[in-house]
C-alpha cells in the first residue's frame, strides 16, 4: 500500500511539473528575430487563480505525506531494532541534545556577563571566549576583565563619582533642585 501511495505521489508531482512547466514560456523567445530573418512568436498559456490554488494544495498534501511517510520509516526502522539498541540510540540522541543546550546556555550566560560589563558588543566578546573560560562563572568574570584590558574601545568607559558612590552632596536631586530653584530666584530677583 506504500508503494502504491508513493507511486501516485510521484505521479501527481509530476503531473503539477508538467502543469508548471507547460505555463512557463521559453526565456528570451517572446516575438524574437531569427538568424534567417523570420520573426517567431509564441503564445503564453496562462493556468486560472483556482487551477494555481489546487497545484498549491496538491504540493502541500504531498509533502505533508512524505513528512509522515519518512516518519514512519524511522518508526518502523526503530522498531527493528531490539530493545538495548533502541535504548542505547536513545541515550545518545539525548545526550547529545543536552551538551547542545548546555553549550547555547554557557554562550547565553556570557553575552549577558558580556553586556553587564558594559561591553559595546557583547556577542562579539561572548565570540571570543573559549571554552574553558566559560566553564564557571568566576573564569567567565577573569576572561571579560582579560578582553577588557586588551580591547578597551570595545567597552563603554567605567563612569562613577569620586566619592565611592556615597552619592554625598553633589549629584543627588535634592542638591540640585535647591540650587536651580535658588537659581531662579536670584534672576528673578527675589533672593
Amino acid at each position: 500500500m506504500a508503494a502504491d501511495d508513493t507511486t501516485t505521489a510521484a505521479a501527481t508531482v509530476t503531473q503539477a511539473e508538467t502543469a508548471a512547466a507547460a505555463t512557463t514560456p521559453p526565456a528570451g523567445n517572446n516575438g524574437t528575430s531569427q538568424a534567417d530573418g523570420s520573426t517567431t512568436t509564441t503564445t503564453e498559456e496562462t493556468i486560472s487563480l483556482d487551477e494555481a490554488k489546487k497545484l498549491r494544495s496538491e504540493a502541500n498534501n504531498l509533502r505533508k505525506r512524505l513528512k509522515q511517510f519518512e516518519d514512519d520509516a524511522k518508526a518502523k526502522a526503530d522498531a527493528d531494532l531490539p530493545e538495548l539498541e533502541r535504548l542505547k540510540k536513545q541515550l545518545a540522541d539525548s545526550d547529545a541534545e543536552k551538551e547542545t543546550l548546555r553549550g547555547e546556555v554557557r554562550r547565553r550566560a556570557a553575552r549577558a556577563a558580556a553586556a553587564e560589563s558594559n561591553a559595546l558588543y557583547p556577542d562579539l566578546i561572548a565570540d571570543k571566549l573559549t571554552d574553558e573560560d566559560l566553564a564557571d562563572e568566576k573564569a567567565t568574570e577573569t576572561a571579560i576583565k582579560r578582553l577588557r584590558t586588551q580591547y578597551p574601545k570595545f567597552f563603554n568607559p567605567v563612569h562613577g563619582s569620586g566619592d565611592g558612590g556615597a552619592g554625598g552632596g553633589r549629584g543627588t536631586a535634592s542638591a540640585i533642585d535647591s540650587n536651580m530653584n535658588a537659581g531662579i530666584r536670584r534672576a528673578a530677583g527675589r533672593t
